[in-house]
């Protein structure tokens, strides 16, 4: 009586093993795919054999379209978790998808989806790969400012733009604003969106004295990164690495580079004798009118950090309310 029991148990085991099996070559790993019936036969196949089950289920979870991710699967070590990075990428910088998919896997945890959009408008991706791979050594553990196209940019200590360079700059025409680069070019550029104010501003401030832009010289507008190496280093032979920091500042820390920012001179005039002109007198009082301010107040030289440097002004706009036009308290 045992012996048949103990038969009818096998049989009864194997008949289940049998019918499982059936059952699960039966199952459809992408039924539950809402895009389903879009897939060819060849595309099905190249679907289960590049994701197990999990890269299945958070393709069915975040509803990808197959033309998301189909062009990208045959790449080697590619992930359909990173898909909307790899579109991303495609869509502000293309570039080969093998190239893509290696960028992404390589360096996504150096940034974060939110941040991309902006950082691929701003960075090429040379930069990026000889930023991520430690090429910036002046500020520790620094991090890239992330949109530093916007007007309200802020560089905070431990940011840095590295190589980054304005889409819009445009070059100053020497005929209505006098020009003197420091940086040894024969132009000098700013954003375009700054320039009919800078103009207005220079026009409004000649009438004043009968001079060009009122006797005012321009010295610097955009400065790139490698130009700003050359002036860090003459920064350092001039004033030390303690003080350095108060008249000039890291490369790639330079609000200069952001194409917002001006500094002017006076010809025949030393520093003291600047800081108490009329041209700068009349700057306080109607730099904001244009949406300048001067960047460096006399009175506020320990929030900035820097020494007072009354004619390098910062375009902010002339409706811009996220900012206090006595100062920019960064």
């Amino acid at each position: 009586m045992n012996l048949k029991r103990a038969s009818l148990v096998i049989v009864l085991i194997a008949i289940f093993i049998v019918c499982f099996q059936s059952m699960n070559n039966k199952y459809d790993p992408l039924a539950r795919y809402k895009y389903t019936s879009e897939l060819t036969n060849e595309q099905r196949d190249k679907i289960l054999e590049h994701m197990d089950s999990d890269d299945i289920d958070f393709m069915i979870q975040q509803k990808l379209k197959p033309d998301q991710y189909l062009k990208y699967i045959d790449v080697e070590d590619f992930s359909v978790k990173n898909t909307l990075y790899y579109e991303l990428c495609s869509k502000m910088q293309p570039a080969d998808i093998n190239y893509i998919v290696y960028f992404i896997n390589k360096y996504k945890s150096d940034f974060n989806y939110a941040d991309l959009k902006t950082i691929l408008a701003s960075y090429s991706y040379a930069n990026l790969e000889e930023f991520y791979n430690g090429a910036y050594t002046y500020v520790k553990e620094a991090k890239l400012v992330s949109e530093p196209s916007s007007m309200d940019v802020q560089i905070k200590a431990s940011e840095t733009l590295y190589k980054y360079i304005p889409k819009d700059l445009v070059t100053i025409d020497n005929t209505t604003i006098p020009i003197a680069s420091l940086t040894g070019s024969e132009t000098i550029q700013i954003k375009a969106e700054v320039v009919e104010s800078l103009k207005k501003m220079c026009a409004d401030l000649g009438a004043t004295n009968n001079k060009t832009c009122g006797g005012l010289i321009l010295t610097k507008g955009y400065v790139s990164y490698e130009d700003q190496v050359k002036v860090y280093e003459n920064a350092l032979v001039n004033y030390g690495y303690d003080d350095f920091s108060k008249y000039e500042d890291f490369p790639g820390q330079s609000e200069h580079q952001l194409g917002y920012s001006l500094t002017f001179t006076i010809a025949s005039m030393d520093a003291e004798q600047m800081a108490d002109s009329d041209q700068v007198k009349w700057l306080k009082e109607n730099a904001k009118k244009y949406g300048f301010v001067i960047r460096y107040p006399e009175t506020q030289e320990t929030k900035t950090g820097k020494k007072y440097q009354p004619l390098t002004l910062r375009y902010i706009g002339k409706n811009n309310k996220n900012y206090n036009f006595d100062f920019l308290n960064f």
